[in-house]
């Protein structure tokens, strides 16, 4: 697979542990708050249902895949379930596993307050979901989404991202990607299909690129309501815009005004 100039430097980075997918505290990210390959015995007892759990695996092309595609440093959320489980969505349904399961070959930051993780427009969109929709019409739309194999729900939620169906989410390099992708292919290609593919190349390019347009054009003047794209990487913003305790190797951290600070320094100064 031909694989594009900005994921191929940000894979690189992946694959070695650099950047935003490393361990040093002064890069972008959230390494510096995670538990590496294993979670110790008395935090996990320590900790109650219903906490997050993100992670961040670090042998995994397809967990790179959505990290970089969902602009994010985790790839995976579970909650747990109490007794060292935690239960989560896998490739095969719901799944209840051992938490340390998650936390070999990943990094894993486990978040106490929950509900912070959810912004108010996400709850109200549920709500009103659920005021509007039959119960028999959620489980046939439930069925008939479940029928679409895992992955290719994966590859669909990409081509919509990149056709601007989640602007939250899109950022310019994924175009860039695509244009440099059709750049090098016409370059292979060059030697006696020159004069087939240059054209064809371009206006693919061109296609998408007024497709991504008209697109953005039309939500925007019909004031249409953006989907929401659901990722790991935006449970993890809205808990750090929100603001709630994170258990890390340093103790149990609270996200105020102040920064990050140890909860013992942020119950003297509440105090």
């Amino acid at each position: 697979m031909t694989k594009m100039i900005f994921a191929i430097y940000d894979y690189v980075q992946y694959r070695f542990e650099l950047g935003k997918y490393g361990d040093s505290p002064s890069q972008p990210g959230i390494n510096a708050l995670c538990f590496k390959n294993e979670i110790p015995k008395d935090v996990v007892e320590s900790l109650e249902q219903g906490a997050a759990v993100f992670t961040q695996r670090l042998d995994s092309a397809l967990s790179w895949a959505v990290m970089y595609f969902g602009s994010s440093t985790v790839d995976h959320m579970a909650l747990y379930a109490g007794d060292g489980q935690v239960i989560h969505m896998t490739l095969n349904g719901v799944k209840l596993h051992n938490i340390q399961t998650l936390a070999k070959n990943a990094r894993v930051m486990i978040v106490l307050d929950s509900p912070s993780i959810f912004d108010q427009d996400d709850l109200d969109q549920v709500k009103h979901q659920k005021k509007n929709t039959s119960q028999h019409e959620t489980a046939t739309q439930s069925s008939a989404y479940l029928q679409i194999p895992p992955k290719l729900q994966l590859m669909f939620a990409g081509i919509r991202l990149n056709l601007l169906f989640y602007p939250s989410a899109f950022r310019i390099k994924f175009l860039c990607d695509l244009i440099i992708t059709l750049a090098i292919l016409d370059a292979l290609l060059i030697h006696g299909f020159a004069a087939v593919t240059l054209p064809i190349l371009s206006l693919s390019a061109a296609t998408t690129i007024a497709i991504n347009g008209v697109s953005f054009i039309y939500r925007k003047l019909t004031r249409k309501t953006q989907p929401r794209f659901s990722h790991p990487g935006k449970g993890v913003r809205n808990f750090f815009k929100n603001g709630g305790r994170v258990v890390t190797p340093l103790g149990t951290l609270v996200v105020c005004d102040a920064g990050i600070i140890p909860i013992k320094l942020f119950e003297a100064l509440r105090n």
